[in-house]
């Protein structure tokens, strides 16, 4: 009878401890697991705040080169600096491909 009880205490000691141990882990993984998805979903608010900040640079750009494409006429790029070139490079059409041909022979 004394051998049983030894081994029922030494059986319950080893489960309690077990048991405790589980606990501990599962404390700390809870832990691990809230602390990730607050640090995910703040990483998340501060990603859709930069997005939001891009978007609103990028409208104003946008209608920035809108507003200067409207006003664009050929006097005006002449003013600005634009010549227009004369070369010798004319291209031919084939149905759906386009090419280009050299009359010099130096190719493009």
């Amino acid at each position: 009878m004394k051998v049983k009880l030894y081994t029922l205490r030494r059986h319950t000691a080893e489960t309690f401890w077990v048991l405790a141990s589980v606990f501990i882990a599962g404390i700390f993984f809870y832990g691990y697991f809230v602390i990730s998805t607050v640090f995910a979903m703040s990483v998340s608010e501060n990603m859709e705040e930069m997005i939001r900040a891009a978007r609103s640079d990028l409208s104003e750009l946008e209608r920035s080169y809108i507003g200067l494409s409207e006003n664009v006429d050929m006097a005006g790029a002449m003013r600005l600096g634009l010549v227009v070139t004369k070369s010798d490079l004319t291209y031919i059409e084939r149905g759906s491909t386009v090419t280009a041909y050299s009359e010099s022979g130096d190719g493009f």
